[in-house]
């Protein structure tokens, strides 16, 4: 069997530079933008605080990104060992959770709304492009 670690590795670094890049590009979109300003609280202006910040756009980024290395992995690494789906989970899980971790660490002086929701937005999403990517990877590729 295979060392899944230096996959593991490389995710939370990659994953990681891909996260505070798209976020601060969302961010000075965000300032340079003449949309009113976003109150947390305001239910009724969520839709204008997706648009202020291209949450959507953004996301989509960071979903595409990780999907494409999730596909080169489970090329290079998981498709040729036979690798499984406790394999799978045990690098989407340790990925998500180190990184949850880390933003959660990172952004320790950012209200506690703004950490649960960077992290939570991180992991969803990371979540969801490596389910995307290695659904691909082993549906064509196997």
């Amino acid at each position: 069997m295979t060392n899944i670690i230096p996959f593991i590795l490389i995710g939370l670094i990659y994953s990681i530079i891909i996260f505070f890049v798209v976020e601060n590009l969302s961010i000075k979109r965000a300032k340079n933008s003449t949309s009113s300003s976003c109150e947390i609280y305001d239910i009724n202006k969520v839709y204008i605080c997706l648009e202020k910040y291209q949450t959507l756009k953004y996301s989509l980024i960071y979903i595409i990104l990780i999907a494409i290395y999730t596909i080169i992995i489970a090329i290079i690494d998981f498709i040729p060992h036979n690798l499984g789906l406790a394999e799978i989970v045990s690098y989407v899980l340790n990925c998500t959770l180190l990184v949850w971790l880390y933003i959660l660490i990172f952004k320790w002086r950012k209200d506690l709304i703004i950490k649960v929701f960077s992290a939570l937005m991180y992991g969803s999403l990371f979540i969801f492009a490596n389910i995307l990517g290695f659904a691909l990877s082993y549906l064509f590729f196997k």
